[in-house]
């Protein structure tokens, strides 16, 4: 069975001596039958040693199958991490489209309203026209500050002890913590 291709066996067989008695004449009578034995990958055993071999072959096959799963393991971990990473880029990228957008979106509510917008220069048209059904939504600029939210929630650290005798939830404290938009 040492030669078994995926079997995962020892590279030795034991040779299981039944008679301990003649076990011990034989290795008395040649002091190199265990030695020539083990060159030749075969361990002779007896009732006394046959059991504490076989449990060390079983330990041995254990820390095999141990190693195995970590190995295993961390592959899965470092597959993981790499999603994680790629999720995160992409992330990133998106929080660079928002500012821009974000950016161009308060550039044309200014150019729209702003002292030398189109709003002022209209605004007039709708007392001068009977054809104006419509009312003017108010535009507010969108001020996104990923950074100073990010900071106020670093200097901030949310006390587990202090949200549970209130009641409130992390998330909660996370929201309380950000700007809110008309700020």
């Amino acid at each position: 069975y040492t030669n078994l291709v995926g079997m995962r066996s020892p590279s030795f067989v034991l040779m299981f001596m039944p008679i301990e008695p003649a076990y011990i004449e034989a290795l008395k009578s040649n002091k190199n039958l265990f030695n020539y034995g083990y060159d030749k990958g075969i361990v002779l055993v007896s009732h006394t040693t046959l059991i504490p071999i076989l449990r060390t072959v079983a330990n041995l096959w254990m820390m095999e199958r141990s190693n195995a799963e970590a190995r295993e393991i961390s592959e899965k971990a470092g597959d993981i991490y790499n999603q994680v990473c790629l999720v995160a880029e992409r992330l990133q990228k998106l929080g660079g489209t928002l500012g821009t957008v974000s950016n161009h979106y308060n550039a044309t509510v200014k150019a729209l309203v702003g002292q030398q917008g189109l709003h002022g220069k209209v605004e007039r048209f709708d007392q001068l026209s009977s054809k104006v059904i419509k009312t003017m939504p108010t535009l507010d600029p969108v001020h996104i500050d990923f950074e100073t939210e990010r900071l106020v929630l670093a200097a901030e650290p949310i006390s587990e002890d202090s949200d549970r005798d209130e009641g409130v939830t992390a998330s909660d404290s996370a929201e309380q913590a950000l700007p809110s938009k008309s700020e």
